[in-house]
């Protein structure tokens, strides 16, 4: 979680089933951490997962993670410059689980992850007691995004320059039984 070993490729490539799904983005926050993996395998096969992970004891304790896979995609691959139907942000899928937070309340934890266009610098990130900028760094625009917490969370991605750059896009967070 620490992003040392995020991959950092120039464009999506086909992988091979014996590598393994190469860390495209993470986040943290507090003490928790996400990463995002994802890979095209032979004939356009793909597959997208979010690992969710808490500090603990100085390392890092995997919580869980879930994705989604599909096919058709074509390699090699970049963002397209013009985005996706007029978004910035392409989102692959989100996943989580509930958490008890750093004060001991009851919590979501939630990571989104995918692909931004190439104009994207930041995710803005709103919500209870979070308002944060999180990076796009990654040479294909992968992004994680940690959300922990309860309530309405919008995500907006900027430019460079800070200005907005597509609509915002809105997750709600709820403990399971909330």
């Amino acid at each position: 979680m620490e992003g040392r070993a995020t991959a950092a490729p120039e464009q999506i490539v086909e992988s091979s089933r014996d590598d393994p799904l190469p860390v495209l983005a993470v986040d943290r926050l507090g003490e928790f951490g996400a990463a995002f993996r994802f890979a095209v395998f032979a004939r356009g096969e793909w597959y997208a997962d979010a690992i969710y992970a808490r500090r603990w004891d100085g390392g890092w304790e995997e919580m869980g993670s879930g994705g989604s896979r599909g096919d058709g995609w074509v390699a090699p691959w970049v963002p397209p410059a013009e985005g996706w139907e007029g978004e910035a942000l392409y989102v692959m899928g989100s996943g989580g689980l509930d958490v008890e937070d750093e004060h001991g309340s009851d919590a979501e934890l939630c990571v989104v992850y995918g692909f931004a266009a190439p104009q994207v610098a930041t995710v803005e990130v709103a919500g209870p007691n979070c308002d944060r900028a999180v990076p796009v760094s990654s040479n294909v625009g992968a992004f994680a995004i940690l959300l922990v917490g309860t309530g309405e969370f919008t995500l907006t991605p900027r430019t460079g320059d800070g200005e907005p750059c597509a609509s915002e896009r809105r997750f709600s967070l709820r403990p399971y039984g909330a």
